[in-house]
């Protein structure tokens, strides 16, 4: 996660430092095209014309403003998108927050093509019936419907980058899972041809004036029309099935019918905006009875192919899913049968240990081997279950957290915080994913010789838990019998997120010298 901020801040900088070099090539380009233009007259035996006589045309206003304005506006959108919208997006929270970066993301990508269409003036000669130059002015190709086409371009583009960025993203975490071999090169390799591409494009590519003004009627011919057609609607298409993949499927199988309605609602309406944008976007506002008839396709396939893709998507997953967890149960299989005791004789022995305890009045040495055989029962029998009761999981870490205390001398500067809601219907989750947390904190976070503390929390709401975890930190000393232990449970529970619980959780861990902190967001339905 670290590597993947630091990757993050460099490409800030990068699409910064390759702005720069867009402008300054764009205005030495726009001021050499400009003397050009001047010297025209030269070739039909008058004098080249100077700035000035060309009527209503400033260089700074309608040619440096303009594209400088559009430019900043497209990296401040790109910049909301990619650093505040989508993260948010991703992450399930459907708040005021991300619904106002996404409105402030549409407004800059607006603001960007206004500001170019409206101020951007091209220089033009007059002449006269024989094709004598009579004098020079300026023309614009500003009109409403240009500046909502090309804000619709502008938009796509945006959005197919920000999908080439989270493919990158996946493709580097999982290369630097990866140790074996020179695999991080791969990922060297991976962001020389991407930056390339987008340094390349600075020195020399061209953007059309508007990206949906050539006709629809032949392809040959150069236009961006069709492609840019093409384009909205793949980009709307990978939307709706992500949408219906991460949020209708899951309401489906968990019989959620009130989100499947409020979903399908939500699916319906993007279909119908979706259609009405690409059409408005390609057909220049073009009521023919003949283009219309495009509506009824477009409509049909935004309509049909997102359902096609998320049915697809979740038999090739569900195949694999299936094939990772059975080797995910062998594996712990064979682990338990490696460790495995006795249950009657250990229950036996607790029982027994438990009865002595009472005997002799021991009624602390009595809770704990109570609270220990109640934690023992759990690994037993609803540690084997695929889902538990929330209220199972959080019983064990009472226990837990409370054998922990027995062995902590209450003179020492010590504290523990626990605050865990209680759900107001009964929550499944996967067993065992909040304890290892737990166990980190009390490995890492308990010095007998400075203050010390522990806070664990966990909160829900309707479709999200949220479990946190802040401990203090200690240096562990020298003949510490932990210290060469690599601490695979929090590895491991990552890995069974990933494998129970894909794109449906956010898992941030920080560090420091003095604390740790552990946060763990799922989406349990």
């Amino acid at each position: 996660m670290h590597t993947l901020n630091k990757v993050r801040f460099y490409e800030a900088l990068f699409i910064f430092i390759a702005t720069i070099i867009y402008l300054v090539r764009r205005y030495f380009e726009e001021y050499q095209n400009l003397l050009q233009f001047l010297s025209e007259p030269e070739s039909q035996g008058g004098s080249a014309y100077q700035l000035a006589d060309i009527e209503g045309y400033n260089f700074g206003v309608n040619t440096c403003v303009p594209i400088a304005g559009c430019t900043i506006f497209f990296v401040a959108a790109w910049y909301v998108l990619h650093y505040h919208t989508f993260p948010k997006i991703k992450e399930a929270q459907q708040d005021d927050k991300t619904f106002i970066s996404l409105v402030i993301t549409l407004i800059l990508a607006g603001a960007g093509v206004f500001v170019y269409l409206y101020l951007r003036q091209f220089p033009q000669y007059y002449h006269d019936d024989n094709g004598n130059i009579i004098g020079a002015g300026a023309y614009s190709l500003y009109r409403q419907r240009n500046v909502i086409s090309s804000t619709v371009a502008m938009l796509t583009i945006i959005g197919y980058y920000e999908c080439v960025a989270q493919l990158y993203y996946y493709i580097h975490i999982k290369l630097s899972e990866d140790q074996k071999g020179n695999q991080v090169y791969i990922g060297y390799f991976l962001l020389i041809c991407l930056a390339s591409l987008i340094l390349g494009f600075s020195l020399t590519g061209e953007v059309p004036e508007f990206l949906f003004d050539m006709p629809m009627a032949n392809l040959a011919d150069g236009t961006f029309r069709y492609f840019f057609y093409m384009l909205v609607l793949g980009l709307l298409v990978f939307i709706l099935q992500k949408f219906c993949y991460d949020r209708l499927l899951p309401a489906i199988q968990h019989s959620a019918w009130n989100l499947v309605i409020q979903h399908l609602v939500i699916y319906f309406i993007i279909c119908l905006a979706g259609t009405a944008m690409t059409w408005i976007a390609a057909n220049d506002f073009d009521l023919e009875i003949s283009r219309n008839k495009r509506v009824v396709a477009i409509l049909a396939i935004l309509l049909i192919a997102p359902l096609v893709i998320m049915y697809l998507r979740q038999v090739f997953t569900k195949e694999k899913i299936q094939l990772q967890t059975q080797i995910s149960h062998k594996s712990a299989e064979l682990v338990a049968l490696r460790l495995q005791i006795n249950p009657h004789f250990l229950f036996n022995a607790l029982n027994t240990l438990y009865a002595a305890a009472l005997r002799e009045n021991a009624e602390k040495t009595s809770d704990g081997i109570q609270k220990l055989g109640d934690m023992m029962r759990f690994m037993l029998h609803e540690n084997n279950q695929e889902r538990i009761p929330l209220s199972k999981e959080t019983e064990y870490l009472y226990n837990y957290i409370a054998i922990q205390r027995m062995r902590l001398d209450e003179s020492h500067p010590i504290e523990i915080r626990i605050n865990i809601q209680q759900p107001d219907k009964e929550i499944y989750i996967a067993p065992m994913l909040l304890n290892p947390f737990v166990e980190n904190a009390f490995k890492h976070g308990i010095s007998f010789r400075q203050p010390s503390w522990i806070y664990i929390t966990l909160t829900l709401d309707a479709t999200h838990l949220y479990f946190k975890v802040h401990n203090s930190m200690h240096a562990k000393l020298e003949n510490d019998p932990e210290e060469n232990k690599s601490g695979v449970g929090l590895e491991n529970v990552r890995k069974r997120l990933d494998l129970l619980y894909p794109d449906r959780y956010t898992l941030t861990i920080e560090q420091s010298g003095q604390d740790y902190f552990a946060s763990l967001v799922l989406r349990y339905w």
